[in-house]
């Protein structure tokens, strides 16, 4: 009897240790959560490329990985290369290109460490016609009704000399190293029907040398291309002397030989259109916006982007950026990523609308945050707090601000974006920007937000 009771206690203490084991790895374990699994995109004229783009948070109490996914042919997927943080979000975009009309319904299975079970992402909607180019892209983010394109991509080519414009020059464009399109101007200027999406430009012209504007994202707030070609100078090629002697004494011949001209290859990891390597340090860049309902507007949101995204079309593969929204609560809109990954940046800068009550107090904790998690040695490591200025801080954000100005820990600067007319609000702005040794800008047109944060950057990391 004693036997069976020892026994039985033995089992009852293994059963104990590994209900134990059990929960402490489900108390140690990511959790993945999005926030809409299913997208119906409804009816689709016209399609091309369908994208949308879902978000998660990992609710656990470790790093989530994405693993890999399963999809069918015809759909294709960007995922974050890194891990998200307990807390944090991610976003998954997914591509869909339907090769017939009629509805479809596409299921992408999503392999985390959170789980051996994949999450189920679903794409559905009602084709009813497809598009002639296949370049053409809808995006369906966040609100899943909206259709983000931009008709017409207009620009001039313009001598860079003389500022003149250049008749019969030529623009080619290229998405994903495809031409999606080429045209020949009349007078300098050229209109040709784009879609949203990332493009290589190239303008050529008899007599002149090529320009290019590398990975533009093009939309409808992209402003108009300018190309400056510069004149090819007329070689002078300056005659070689070579003195022959023969085997006579005392004579010599003096023989003149025109050179060949002989261009060398400069290898350099510069790219036409983006920042120099050697010119400037790498980029840090944590982007903190508001976007409570106070920034609606035509002089607000929609100015911003247009600074934004010209900023990011000339950041490098070295260059990280990070985007937090807030309103009622901060969010992570685009996890840290590197500036090389200008779709998946564009398309989120492209959903920010304006909404909800303002409170940027969490918003900045969390901007420091992650500066510090994507923190980079020797190089300008800043946050962009981009609002209206209708907020209020506590005094412990003030004293976040200086402790990372300083550098006492890891030097992080703040620079403050301004929109609106509240004299006390952009008043405040300017004061916390002097506070976070950072600069304050001030944007109220189109003309100043192409030109605005890309100069504040290009002035932090010039070496």
């Amino acid at each position: 009897m004693s036997s069976f009771v020892s026994r039985l206690r033995f089992l009852l203490l293994i059963l104990v240790l590994l209900l134990a084991n059990s929960i402490r790895a489900q108390v140690d374990a990511p959790h993945v959560n999005f926030e809409v699994s299913h997208s119906s995109l409804g009816k689709v004229s016209n399609a091309g490329i369908l994208v949308s783009l879902f978000t998660f948070k990992n609710t656990g109490n470790a790093v989530l990985y994405i693993l890999r996914t399963d999809h069918e042919k015809g759909v294709s997927v960007s995922l974050p290369q890194y891990g998200i943080q307990p807390n944090d979000t991610g976003s998954i975009i997914v591509y869909y290109t339907p090769d017939r009309k009629g509805k479809f319904n596409e299921k992408i299975m999503v392999y985390t460490n959170a789980s051996d079970k994949p999450a189920v992402l679903t794409l559905s909607g009602d084709i009813k016609s497809l598009s002639a180019s296949p370049q053409e892209c809808y995006s369906f983010v966040l609100d899943n009704a909206s259709q983000i394109k931009r008709p017409m991509c207009e620009g001039t080519v313009i001598n860079k000399e003389t500022k003149l414009p250049i008749a019969v020059a030529k623009v080619y464009i290229y998405s994903s190293n495809q031409l999606a399109g080429k045209t020949t101007t009349l007078n300098g200027d050229f209109a040709l029907a784009l879609n949203l999406g990332l493009y290589d430009f190239i303008a050529t012209a008899e007599g002149y040398d090529t320009a290019y504007k590398y990975e533009t994202y093009f939309n409808k707030n992209t402003a108009r291309l300018i190309f400056e070609l510069t004149p090819r100078k007329t070689r002078q090629d300056t005659p070689i002397v070579v003195k022959v002697t023969p085997l006579k004494k005392d004579t010599s011949v003096v023989v003149v030989v025109n050179p060949t001209p002989v261009d060398t290859p400069v290898v350099s990891r510069n790219k036409p259109g983006l920042l120099s390597y050697d010119e400037y340090k790498p980029n840090n860049i944590v982007f903190l916006i508001d976007v409570s309902s106070s920034m609606q507007g035509k002089e607000r949101l929609p100015l911003l982007k247009i600074s934004i995204e010209k900023m990011i079309s000339q950041l490098r593969d070295i260059d990280k950026i990070t985007v937090i929204i807030y309103s009622d609560k901060p969010r992570v809109l685009i996890p840290t990523t590197t500036a090389d990954n200008k779709a998946a940046i564009y398309l989120g800068i492209d959903t920010l609308k304006a909404y909800g009550m303002t409170s940027g107090s969490k918003g900045l904790d969390m901007a420091y945050k992650l500066g510090v998690q994507s923190y980079i040695d020797d190089a300008n490591n800043q946050i962009i707090l981009a609002t209206d200025g209708s907020f209020t801080l506590k005094s412990k954000d003030r004293r976040t601000v200086s402790k990372y100005a300083s550098g006492i820990t890891k030097k992080i600067t703040l620079t403050t974006v301004g929109f609106g007319s509240s004299r006390t609000d952009l008043k405040n702005l300017e004061d916390l920007a002097a506070k976070g040794k950072g600069n304050y800008i001030y944007i109220n047109s189109a003309e100043l937000a192409e030109r605005a944060i890309l100069d504040e950057i290009k002035n932090n990391s010039k070496r």
